[in-house]
């Protein structure tokens, strides 16, 4: 009996013509063939998106290809949607966060974003509870934190709760008395099947105006019978530099953030052509990378074979913080501060308000759709006769040349949205994101 053909073709999506990719003579190495194929297409546009639902929706929109397979009836693009949650799960837990995301709940992220910036009268602890004070436009607030934990039959649960009421004065002491004034607090979780696990980083100026951190994690003894804060702070924490490794070169990392650039610099040992050693820097301009990442999200990655993988820093796919032969000459403990660096600046950055996730995103892709020009313009139009205020508060342009990439503020009595743009100056790229708060403004100008 002749064998079967499932041969498998790459349909090209520009124009439906087909490649010949591979030949199989049994169905399911065929299937295991193409769902290998459909995963790495897939994962390339986790690295260009900020969420799950943008990258299935920019797979779908920006694939090249789909896949057939001869004398078979297989659904690629059912097969895509099955597997969006588990490809992107799988690569978050491969970040340097571990997978950990922040905690959503709409109401609590209210709360600890009113805290940032303000100075702490003081924190205070009893028992289960952790009591910050603090004072804005006068008036004297509370955040109090609650640590719980839970064990049954379908796992363990170690997590916190997050309000605003005070605590009664009885049996509290003074606690954490280096915080003077937050800068942010992250609540980050992690849910699994038989598993929950949640912790607080937050990020506070001490008495010398330098950023450190306390990350606070639920502690439990061996019996399960104490359950307490466990607190680990790290110093200056928005930067990072190592001793003078013993490479051959005698690399030091430099690497810190601020404003508007992430800055990975490293200083090394040259021999100049009088066969003198001097030691030399690297990084300045050409190494400074800009914080706005323009609706994608910055990821870190540890990758064994390559080092620390830096994706949507620039244009480039990813850069090396550092490669691997640099990284293993770091010690344990340089090691462990540069991921926490790393870690933080993950969630710093891609919490920034140009790089957050808002509830309406329009996109306009005028190289494939030339005519969308025409409506651009238009809605620029509409905005300035309905006196919507515009500020340029990013622009790549320098020395001379044309900005490629630009974001723009627009504001209107209590009113804001963003305008990003991205041009090779033949065609333009724009994304305009707004909150629901302002659908019935927009409604009308966006159509």
């Amino acid at each position: 009996m002749k064998n079967q053909n499932y041969t498998v073709y790459a349909i090209f999506q520009e124009n439906k013509s087909k490649y010949l990719l591979k030949h199989f003579e049994e169905d399911f190495k065929a299937r295991e063939f193409v769902k290998k194929q459909l995963e790495d297409d897939l994962k390339f546009f986790y690295y260009q998106t900020n969420n799950e639902s943008s990258m299935v929706k920019k797979y779908f929109e920006y694939r090249k290809y789909s896949y057939k397979i001869l004398n078979d009836d297989f659904d690629c693009d059912a097969y895509i949607k099955q597997i969006a949650s588990r490809v992107y799960d799988f690569l978050e837990q491969n970040s340097i966060n571990k997978g950990f995301k922040v905690f959503e709940k709409k109401e609590e992220l209210k709360l600890l974003k009113d805290i940032e910036n303000c100075e702490i009268t003081s924190i205070n602890e009893k028992k289960d509870f952790i009591e910050i004070i603090y004072k804005k436009d006068e008036i004297e607030k509370y955040l109090t934190i609650y640590k719980k934990f839970q064990m049954g039959s379908m796992g363990q649960y170690y997590g916190f709760t997050i309000d605003n009421k005070k605590l009664e004065n009885s049996k509290k002491s003074l606690f954490l008395q280096d915080m003077k004034k937050i800068v942010k607090i992250f609540h980050m979780c992690i849910d699994e099947t038989e598993y929950h696990n949640e912790f607080i980083e937050i990020l506070f100026k001490d008495n010398k105006n330098t950023t450190c951190s306390y990350r606070i994690n639920i502690d439990i003894d061996e019996d399960f019978n104490s359950v307490d804060f466990l607190f680990t702070r790290y110093e200056n924490i928005f930067c990072f530099k190592s001793e003078i490794l013993e490479d051959d070169r005698k690399t030091q990392l430099d690497y810190s953030y601020y404003d508007e650039y992430f800055s990975p610099r490293y200083f090394v040992d040259e021999i100049d052509e009088n066969n003198n050693i001097k030691r030399k820097s690297y990084g300045y301009y050409d190494l400074d990378y800009p914080l706005f990442l323009f609706g994608k999200k910055l990821r870190f990655e540890f990758d064994e074979k390559f080092g620390i993988k830096a994706y949507n820093l620039s244009s480039f796919e990813y850069h090396l913080l550092p490669n691997i032969e640099v990284y293993n000459f770091l010690s344990k403990e340089e090691k462990e501060r540069l991921h926490r660096f790393l870690g933080i600046a993950e969630l710093y950055i891609n919490d920034l308000f140009v790089n957050k996730n808002f509830d309406n995103e329009i996109f306009f892709d005028t190289e494939k759709n030339p005519e969308l020009f025409s409506k651009i313009d238009k809605i620029k139009e509409k905005l300035e006769k309905n006196l919507w205020k515009k500020k340029l508060i990013y622009s790549n342009a320098e020395q001379g040349h044309h900005a490629t990439q630009e974001i723009f503020l627009y504001t209107k009595d209590d009113k804001i949205f963003l305008w990003f743009l991205q041009t090779d100056w033949l065609s333009d790229w724009v994304t305009i994101k707004y909150n629901d708060d302002l659908k019935s403004a927009l409604e009308d100008i966006l159509k």
